[in-house]
């Protein structure tokens, strides 16, 4: 599986680690901080047999994207074991999930090696089937649950950030393929 990520200045890539690090002090699940996972909005996920040659073609298309700004308000789990904060999806967050979409469905249509080998889009990242989340702690038991939205629910306050790269990365292990600065 592929990621299409959005990552943050540096300013906001602190607060979130910072949840991230607190949370996993409280729980003791260090799953986040372990994996070098860094703050980030993953925007399409994708994969395949032939989902490799998708990542140069891609890569050159998200030099079009411009940065932007978020504003995290809230807390928000994905039960049984994922706890997040939340974005407002504005304007820019839907904007860039469909530029990205609407590219791999174009490249999908059209190179027939593409769906020939099984080359698909994570439907659970597609536009308005898609909650965009910044994941603060994963793995979570029920327990170590509770405790990270306790430690959340008392430190957690609405903050906006910029939007400065975009991504690839790969999963399991977590690894970067190609990061891209954003124009403005």
């Amino acid at each position: 599986m592929y990621l299409v990520s959005l990552y943050f200045d540096e300013k906001t890539n602190g607060i979130i680690r910072n949840h991230m690090k607190q949370v996993a002090k409280k729980t003791g699940n260090d799953n986040m901080i372990i994996n070098n996972v860094p703050p980030h909005i993953t925007v399409a996920v994708f994969g395949g047999e032939n989902a490799e040659n998708v990542i140069e073609r891609l890569a050159l298309k998200l030099r079009e994207i411009n940065k932007g700004e978020i504003t995290w308000t809230g807390i928000g789990v994905f039960l049984p074991n994922v706890i997040y904060i939340t974005p407002v999806l504005n304007e820019y967050l839907d904007t860039v999930s469909k530029f990205v979409y609407n590219y791999l469905q174009d490249l999908k249509k059209t190179d027939s090696s593409f769906s020939e080998y099984g080359f698909e889009i994570n439907s659970k990242y597609i536009p308005f089937n898609w909650i965009p989340h910044t994941t603060i702690g994963k793995q979570l038991s029920s327990d170590e649950m509770q405790k990270a939205f306790l430690t959340l629910k008392d430190r957690f306050g609405m903050f906006s950030g910029c939007v400065t790269k975009i991504g690839i990365a790969k999963t399991n292990p977590y690894t970067d393929i190609s990061k891209i600065d954003l124009k403005g």
